[in-house]
């Protein structure tokens, strides 16, 4: 089982390692326990110094989703291709506060 600390750490860890490769559009969610609540998770999207919130978009056009068995956090549209675009950015998946929606 996974707390809600050990959540975001984990997800931060696994971001960290593939921190200077191109990024990606799909992330993994780590394994959770019972306290997770998907309504609490937000995106964020680093370019260089700048950070803007990619707000989820169950329309899957642009903003990011759950993928449809939750194991994955998917980017869409033009929030995927500005991550793909993207030099010395990265791409943080926050747990805590309520999600940014489109």
């Amino acid at each position: 089982m996974t707390s809600a600390a050990d959540f975001g750490a984990a997800l931060q860890s696994a971001l960290a390692a593939i921190g200077g490769a191109a990024l990606s559009c799909t992330y993994d969610v780590p394994p959770r326990d019972g306290t997770f609540d998907p309504n609490l998770v937000n995106v964020q999207l680093k370019a260089g110094a700048t950070s803007n919130d990619v707000p989820r978009d169950t329309s899957r056009r642009d903003g990011w989703d759950y993928s449809d068995d939750g194991k994955q956090i998917n980017l869409y549209g033009p929030a995927c291709d500005a991550a793909k675009s993207t030099t010395n950015g990265a791409v943080s998946i926050l747990y805590g506060c309520p999600s940014v929606l489109r």
